[in-house]
């Protein structure tokens, strides 16, 4: 549990594990240290991929793992790397990856989104940024630029009509009405805040929806419940 300063706005408290993954063990250790120290939470620097210290963290009380991947020095097989963290990752709490240190290339962002990756960081990012993306994105938001969420939204719109024939085997109505309108006012990449203040209630109680919805459609992440509220809900 946490409660620190970022960028100086209060953040609330959580409880979750980050890992920075890179083979420059000055880079590595220097933003290990950064976040344990400006975001409050544990993190441990790895030297090669490897699932092994990261299932050595699974407890019962941790409810997010973090992992921020240095694109750059392992672009040749960081697809390959993340298929198999996603395939054979097995703590309950749900696994965030960040790509960090990646060229401004649309193509990844949206490569990164359809892997269901939470966010990219730019070489050319400040660390105040890479701070403030930590705490985004442990607090379930999405962390791209807004042209590559834009371009990623228009292209699943583009296809809704085709897919609206084949929807996922889940009864919609499992998923109460206000649910509903929060997974499709997260499509349009509101915040929770955002979310909140639409609907006038508080952003912890949108927090609460969100968890249900996720569960409920089977989804750990915001880009893979966009996707399953376009192939599902946007076209009924």
């Amino acid at each position: 549990m946490f409660d620190c300063q970022v960028n100086n706005t209060r953040v609330i408290s959580m409880k979750a594990v980050s890992f920075v993954l890179s083979p420059s063990k000055f880079y590595r250790y220097t933003l290990s240290s950064l976040i344990e120290k400006e975001v409050g939470i544990n993190c441990t620097s790895i030297p090669e991929m490897s699932l092994k210290l990261i299932h050595a963290s699974g407890n019962p009380e941790i409810e997010r793992v973090l992992l921020l991947l240095d694109y750059a020095a392992y672009e040749d097989e960081v697809w390959d790397y993340i298929d198999y963290l996603q395939q054979n990752y097995n703590i309950s709490c749900p696994l965030y990856i960040i790509l960090l240190n990646v060229e401004r290339d649309l193509e990844v962002e949206m490569d990164a989104m359809s892997k269901g990756l939470v966010g990219v960081l730019f070489q050319d990012d400040s660390i105040e940024l890479l701070l403030k993306s930590v705490y985004k994105v442990l607090q379930g938001e999405l962390w791209y630029s807004r042209k590559a969420l834009g371009q990623y939204f228009k292209r699943f719109n583009c296809n809704v009509t085709a897919q609206s024939d084949s929807k996922e085997d889940i009864n919609l109505f499992d998923l109460t009405k206000r649910e509903k309108e929060i997974l499709l006012l997260m499509v349009q990449g509101n915040t929770n805040d955002m979310i909140a203040s639409t609907l006038n209630i508080s952003a912890s109680t949108v927090k609460t929806h969100i968890y249900n919805a996720f569960r409920k459609i089977n989804v750990t992440n915001r880009i893979q419940a966009t996707k399953w509220t376009i192939d599902n809900l946007v076209s009924i």
